[in-house]
């Protein structure tokens, strides 16, 4: 017999701490979303007494969960700062904690990251304040700030191939006489 056709009286400290393994074998979880996970078949005392075994199992922990998210957001997904933290409190973790989770995050070479996912392609890019019209606005709706986000449009606009020629111009590039002499 399996626990979901269980009556709410059967279940044990047993079955909820199972319950709490399958939650968390997809991928880490904060302590809230366990405990809402488990509130919805378990009573709250057998809710709390396994998220306690969990804890004492290390297999939740709210700092090191932190950590995976944003490790796992610079990888795949790059996001500024407010969004990330709105992200992680909706999530139930402490202010104080997601604080200084964020202290560590590069904000600009996420924006970095983020604007290279932006980047057309298949195309060059020979308009560079299309570019940047279309690129400034995907990160500000990634939560970066309006300046990391030209900054990182610069930066990949300087490192950018030209069109041309396919070398890639630097702003120190641009103004040197004898790199602009070999170019014309």
């Amino acid at each position: 017999m399996t626990n979901r056709r269980r009556s709410p009286g059967t279940l044990t400290l047993k079955d909820a701490v199972d319950a709490g393994l399958r939650v968390l074998t997809s991928r880490p979880r904060s302590e809230w979303e366990v405990r809402q996970r488990l509130s919805r078949r378990f009573a709250s005392e057998l809710v709390e007494s396994a998220v306690l075994t969990l804890k004492d199992r290390g297999l939740i922990d709210d700092p090191a969960f932190v950590l995976f998210w944003l490790q796992s957001r610079e990888r795949h997904r790059p996001r500024g700062a407010s969004v990330l933290r709105w992200e992680l409190r909706r999530m139930g973790l402490d202010r104080d904690v997601i604080d200084g989770a964020l202290e560590g995050v590069d904000e600009e070479e996420n924006a970095y990251l983020a604007a290279l996912k932006a980047l057309p392609a298949h195309r060059p890019v020979t308009d560079p304040s299309a570019l940047r019209d279309r690129v400034v606005p995907y990160l500000r709706r990634r939560g970066f700030g309006p300046g990391p986000a030209s900054r990182a449009v610069a930066r990949l606009l300087e490192e950018l191939p030209d069109p041309v020629d396919g070398d890639i111009i630097g702003e120190n590039q641009a103004d040197d006489p004898e790199y602009t002499e070999d170019r014309e």
